[in-house]
C-alpha cells in the first residue's frame, strides 16, 4: 500500500443483486492493487447478476466461488476473503472485530431498505448494522433509476447518521473513450472518499 495511504488496509466490499457487476470487479482489482485487504459478501442475487454483465462464470459452492475469484483477481487468501451470505459467525458480524470501512457496491433498493429500518437478516445487512453502530464508514453506491420518494427518504435517513450515499454518476469531462474510463472515474470517485490515494485516480482541474 502506497505511503500517502492514511488508511486502515482492510475494507468490507458487498455486492448485492442490482445492476453493476463490472463496476464491482474494477473496485476489487483496485482495491489489491493498492495491497488493501477485502472481506467480500456476495449475495444470491448477485451472483446471478454478475454471470449476467461479466465474463465470470461463478461455480455453485462458497469454497469454489471463493478459489475462483482468488485466481481470477490473481491475489491470495490473506489480501482476499470471501464470506457466505448466512454466515453470521465471520468478523463482519461482530461490532468488536469489524473493519472500519464498508462499501456496498452495487447496492440495491432492497438493501438500502432493509438497512435504513436496521434489519439484520443476512450479512451484508448485519456488516452495514454493525458498522453504523460502530460509528465507522458505510459507503453505499446505490444503482437505481429513476428514484421513488421511497429511495429519497431512505437515503436521506443515512446520510442524516453520516452514511455516504455514492450514486455510481459518470463525469463526461475526462472525455471517456471506453467503458473502463467510465467505471475507473467512478471507481476513483469510491477510493477518494476511502481516503485511498490511487495513481489512477484524476481530479477536476481548473
Amino acid at each position: 500500500m502506497s505511503k500517502s495511504n492514511n488508511f486502515s488496509d482492510r475494507v468490507i466490499v458487498a455486492i448485492s443483486g442490482a445492476s453493476g457487476a463490472p463496476l464491482v470487479i474494477n473496485l476489487i482489482s483496485r482495491l489489491l492493487t493498492e495491497n488493501i485487504k477485502i472481506d467480500l459478501i456476495i449475495s444470491n442475487s448477485a451472483k446471478i447478476v454478475i454471470q449476467q454483465e461479466t465474463d465470470l462464470k461463478l461455480p455453485d459452492t462458497t469454497d469454489k466461488i471463493y478459489q475462483y475469484l482468488l485466481n481470477y483477481f490473481k491475489t491470495t487468501d490473506k489480501q482476499l476473503k470471501l464470506y457466505d451470505t448466512n454466515n453470521f459467525l465471520s468478523p463482519i458480524a461482530s461490532g468488536s472485530s469489524i473493519a472500519d470501512k464498508m462499501v456496498i457496491c452495487p447496492c440495491s433498493s432492497a438493501t438500502l431498505s432493509a438497512i435504513t429500518q436496521g434489519l439484520s437478516d443476512n450479512l451484508i445487512r448485519r456488516g452495514a448494522d454493525c458498522i453504523i453502530k460502530e460509528k465507522k464508514q458505510l459507503i453505499i453506491v446505490h444503482r437505481e433509476s429513476p428514484l421513488s420518494t421511497i429511495h429519497l427518504k431512505n437515503m436521506l435517513k443515512l446520510s442524516k447518521i453520516g452514511v455516504t450515499i455514492l450514486p455510481p454518476n459518470p463525469g463526461f469531462y475526462l472525455k471517456p473513450t471506453k467503458i473502463e474510463d467510465i467505471l475507473n472515474f467512478i471507481t476513483d470517485r469510491i477510493l477518494q472518499n476511502l481516503k485511498i490515494k490511487s495513481p489512477l485516480s484524476k481530479k477536476w482541474m481548473y
